[in-house]
């Protein structure tokens, strides 16, 4: 249910509805923040279409009933802030290896990857589109990046998030509130689940599925069960509407769709999942590696000379790799890396016809039938492939 298979007969697709349009199950609907109702979808309540056919807050809620902070154009005044409740898409796909719940806890934990562990660990294998941090986590473990800049509120004010930022972990958007005298918990937007409601609030029975556990990033000290913005893990939210993410070759509308994934036990830190994550970009609409990097194992890699001064491959006038069969294709103090073809600056040492592998001989030998030879100042033997 929810799912139809694709014109090939090999694969199956969502299902996707827009709003008012008929539905069986709650995660057809592409909005955000909406739900199918009487075969139907509309927005849940606390929201309202917006012109762009998604669903929007009809209120946003600050503590003890405060007004948020409003800009010059009399609009909520947004703000970024890292938190530590953030989502990181993996897209584990477990052909040749399942993880069952043991197994998947210490690699999570063995790469400082916290989670929600509530409905998500069972019996069954785990097929995981993402990890979910958990508010109380400190935020030694959040990733930021020195290439965008956080937005901030006033002294008097501070950022409450809401929103997470496509392929930027832990990177929320929000909107200003005034710091409160006292805490009273409450969903920055939309209603809470009715099973947390005053005055014990709490998470206890909160359906993650659909909502999250919202703590006040500085003045909380009570749980309160607030709806997230997509219901399926295999959404992104991008401008109010929920976008399937898209990994290498598939269709895409936004570079924020676009998700690198590689299988969980190659994961070592949380610097190269976000690596992955980000450097892939939606092209012509097709999820592509952009200039300068290669696809391997479902991530891209940025290309790197293995020989020559190594460092990354020539490029042209237009800023695009410049691409070689052989070295007579590259320009003058350059040669063709031949495990990348791509050129790479450096004066070749192999003899006329040949160029350099990067490979040290062993033993006099080495792969591919490639020939073993002496460099001129005799220091080493070097590799060199034949460029016929």
């Amino acid at each position: 249910m929810g799912y139809f298979v694709d014109n090939t007969g090999k694969y199956c697709k969502r299902t996707r509805r827009r709003l008012q349009e008929r539905c069986t199950t709650d995660i057809e609907c592409s909005s955000a923040f909406s739900l199918c109702v009487m075969n139907k979808c509309n927005c849940k309540p606390g929201f309202k279409k917006d012109s762009h056919g998604g669903c929007i807050p009809t209120f946003y809620s600050c503590l003890n009933n405060a007004k948020p902070l409003m800009d010059d154009n009399n609009k909520i005044k947004s703000c970024t802030i890292y938190s530590t409740r953030s989502t990181y898409y993996t897209g584990f796909y477990p052909e040749d290896i399942k993880f069952y719940n043991n197994n998947l806890t210490n690699v999570i934990e063995k790469n400082n990857i916290p989670m929600y562990s509530e409905s998500i660990l069972n019996e069954e294998p785990l097929n995981l589109t993402k990890f979910e941090f958990d508010d109380n986590e400190e935020l030694k473990n959040i990733v930021v990046r020195d290439d965008i800049s956080t937005e901030d509120c006033p002294d008097t004010h501070y950022c409450v998030p809401v929103f997470d930022v496509p392929k930027t972990p832990n990177l929320y958007q929000g909107f200003c509130c005034p710091k409160p005298s006292k805490n009273v918990p409450v969903c920055p937007v939309g209603l809470p689940h009715h099973s947390s409601i005053g005055p014990n609030f709490g998470c206890t029975n909160c359906p993650f599925d659909q909502y999250y556990c919202h703590q006040d990033s500085l003045y909380g000290s009570k749980d309160i069960c607030c709806p997230k913005p997509c219901v399926s893990p295999e959404d992104v939210y991008i401008d109010g509407n929920c976008y399937p993410i898209a990994f290498y070759g598939d269709s895409c509308i936004f570079d924020d769709q676009c998700m690198g994934r590689k299988k969980i036990n190659k994961i070592l830190t949380t610097t190269s999942l976000f690596d992955m994550i980000n450097t892939m970009s939606c092209i012509k609409n097709i999820c592509s590696c952009p200039p300068g990097w290669l696809h391997e194992d479902g991530a891209c890699t940025k290309l790197e000379c293995k020989v020559g001064i190594k460092g990354t491959p020539l490029t042209n006038s237009e800023g695009k790799i410049m691409s070689c069969i052989r070295s007579s294709d590259c320009s003058q103090g350059s040669f063709c890396d031949h495990s990348i073809g791509s050129c790479c600056k450096g004066n070749n040492r192999c003899p006329s016809g040949y160029a350099e592998t990067g490979e040290l001989c062993k033993d006099k030998q080495c792969s591919n039938g490639n020939i073993c030879i002496t460099t001129r100042n005799r220091r080493s033997k070097i590799c060199c492939v034949e460029e016929n």
